[in-house]
């Protein structure tokens, strides 16, 4: 998993899309034609991450420049402070801008996109004002992802989103529609690591150390909510210690093991460190 845009705005390869050049977002870290041939070489699967909304470069360039409605706002006109400033989801400009940036990553070889941050900000969606908005905030992310999806397909290219792990019960309170999203990706990724769970979610004591229960319970949720809708799972699972529970080969497997007692045979590890934890994995042959 290569980052194309991440939390910060930045993009990390050497983008000649002009909008990105003309905000500073571009920091051109790597040549990702080379990375992915390099990869693929080595009989890896690439996937490229790209955080849609979260956007503090693109949100302050448009903010400085007048153009307001491409940014979200608080209800007394200021623009809403969540993340360094929060693009709109809305506004065809903003959408337009990150299905560039997938579509250049497609043709730089690309061939699996993954969304992120494809949601509305955490809080009370009363102090949050999304310009030009028609409907409901879950449904204008759904069309979103409903119109790259139409443009990816065209390439032959996948896409992926990843989903709050409360999204199954409760996905109207970030706009993640997870049963309407599920119809226009190719997979989800919920995110349904152990330590974000607070005790007695789906009747867990303790989720944090009882990975495998509370991995099982949510995932079969969120099967529960989409059923009938074909879409895959490729779940992010917990790769790292926190709040003093160490996390190792035994907790890590416990989750791969409760993912595959559903039939989820795929799933994506999470360290934001980059170091995991091999005992855990089973090798490919």
């Amino acid at each position: 998993e290569l980052d194309l845009k991440d939390e910060a705005g930045i993009i990390s390869y050497q983008s000649e899309l002009p909008t990105a050049r003309a905000i500073g977002a571009v920091s051109g870290d790597y040549d990702l034609a080379e990375a992915v041939r390099t990869l693929e070489g080595k009989g890896v699967r690439v996937i490229g991450r790209l955080v849609a909304f979260r956007d503090p470069i693109y949100a302050s360039a448009a903010w400085a420049d007048g153009r307001r409605d491409e940014v979200l706002q608080t209800p007394d006109g200021d623009k809403l402070g969540a993340y360094g400033g929060f693009a709109n989801y809305a506004h065809p400009a903003v959408r337009e801008y990150n299905l560039a940036i997938a579509l250049e990553a497609v043709d730089l070889g690309v061939q699996d996109i993954l969304w992120d941050y494809i949601r509305r900000p955490e809080g009370d969606p009363e102090s949050m004002v999304v310009p030009g908005l028609e409907g409901t905030s879950s449904e204008a992310v759904t069309s979103f992802l409903d119109e790259t999806h139409a443009a990816l397909r065209a390439e032959g290219a996948y896409q992926g989103a990843s989903v709050f792990g409360i999204a199954a019960a409760a996905g109207d309170s970030i706009a993640q529609d997870v049963r309407a999203m599920a119809a226009v990706v190719d997979y989800l990724a919920p995110m349904v690591y152990p330590s974000h769970w607070g005790p007695g979610m789906y009747r867990v004591p303790n989720p944090i150390k009882q990975p495998g229960e509370i991995v099982a319970k949510s995932l079969a949720d969120f099967q529960r909510v989409t059923e009938g809708t074909g879409v895959r799972f490729l779940p992010w699972l917990q790769d790292f210690t926190l709040y003093g529970v160490p996390y190792g080969a035994a907790e890590v497997k416990a989750q791969i093991d409760a993912a595959a007692s559903l039939g989820i045979d795929g799933f994506l590890l999470w360290n934001p460190n980059v170091r995991y934890t091999a005992d855990a994995l089973s090798p490919i042959p």
